[in-house]
């Protein structure tokens, strides 16, 4: 039976689901609807009140959709740019010399700002701004835990669902603008979008105007 027999009965949102998921099937030249395609339309749309559910309880819906992991789930390298494969270790150095069981979005500021080339560097920068004087502030400001040691990686167990919902929107970014990578840029972008936490607040606190990107 054709989609179109199945408006019908369906509400507005279900229909638009089904409508995506067809045009998501024809656009990889398919002639049925897989289960991606339903999946992809089903976060697309925000997956309505079970979408609601799963986001009250934790759970990053883009998740579901991501290509960012590998079955091992690391981090693909390839999914990123140099630069920003470069700060997200960084980001997993600082929460490592914090002793934090988990990556987060203040670890995450913190490597943008140590990182030269990054672009929160520079917007730092050019509010006349150090950002590594600020990087230091941040790391003195972030709380160590008494054993200092962590083992965290760039894997999905150790990433706080914060960084992990910023990561999935850097990603969807990119590929709506057609970018085969994540720059720092997007990253930074999704950051903005998400707020940054209590890193976010420190920035505009100490003079970097970063959310409006």
């Amino acid at each position: 039976m054709a989609i179109a027999e199945y408006l019908v009965t369906c509400t507005d949102r279900v229909e638009r689901i089904l409508l995506s998921a067809r045009a998501a099937a024809d656009a990889a030249n398919q002639t049925a609807v897989r289960e991606i395609d339903l999946l992809t339309a089903f976060v697309k749309e925000g997956g309505g009140s079970v979408g609601d559910v799963l986001r009250a309880s934790g759970f990053t819906l883009e998740a579901l959709t991501s290509r960012l992991y590998g079955d091992n789930g690391y981090l693909k390298r390839e999914q990123f740019e140099e630069l920003t494969w470069r700060v997200l270790e960084a980001a997993v150095n600082c929460a490592r010399g914090k002793g934090h069981g988990t990556v987060g979005r203040r670890h995450l500021i913190h490597a943008m700002l140590m990182e030269p080339g990054s672009t929160m560097a520079g917007l730092a920068s050019s509010q006349h701004q150090d950002p590594e004087s600020l990087a230091g502030m941040l790391y003195s400001s972030m709380p160590a835990e008494p054993t200092l040691s962590s083992s965290v990686e760039l894997k999905a167990s150790d990433l706080a669902r914060d960084l992990i919902r910023v990561l999935c929107s850097a990603e969807v970014e990119a590929s709506d603008v057609d970018e085969a990578a994540i720059s720092d840029f997007r990253l930074l972008r999704a950051l903005a979008r998400d707020g940054g936490g209590e890193a976010g607040m420190f920035l505009e606190r100490n003079g970097v105007k970063w959310h409006k990107l």
